[in-house]
């Protein structure tokens, strides 16, 4: 029965010294510092999650851009694409060859002057309420 009484005291003393504000304060202490550096690696995951987003962006844009010019490259591969590039490019014409230059006539709005007293009046009242 002794020997029971003191292996109950020894464990009274451990719980005593487990559960004493000193040890739950250093222990505070550890989940604070233990805390800041899973926080740390959290803003990291973030931004790497961010990076890997632009760079994902940035491989798209090349991608799309590699394609466009290997569709040139082809294009070009041919003397009717060489031609319609210059074309584009360049104000070229082949020989023989005659340019139309439609020009569209200006709109001449209708001077203040042709519209009537009372109807530039009825413009003015309408626009108040505008």
């Amino acid at each position: 029965m002794r020997e029971f009484q003191e292996r109950l005291q020894e464990r009274n003393k451990i719980k005593k010294r487990l559960y004493s504000k000193t040890t739950l304060f250093f222990m505070l202490i550890a989940l604070i510092i233990l805390g800041q550096g899973v926080y740390g690696v959290y803003l990291k995951h973030e931004q790497s999650k961010k990076e890997l987003a632009r760079a994902q962006g940035e491989y798209n844009d090349i991608e799309k851009r590699y394609r466009e010019i290997s569709t040139k490259e082809r294009r070009l591969q041919h003397d009717d694409g060489v031609e319609l590039e210059l074309r584009g490019k360049y104000d070229i014409s082949m020989p023989n060859e005659k340019v139309i230059v439609v020009v569209e006539p200006e709109n001449i709005p209708a001077a203040e002057e042709d519209i009537g007293f009372l109807k530039r009046m009825w413009g003015k009242v309408k626009g108040v309420f505008r």
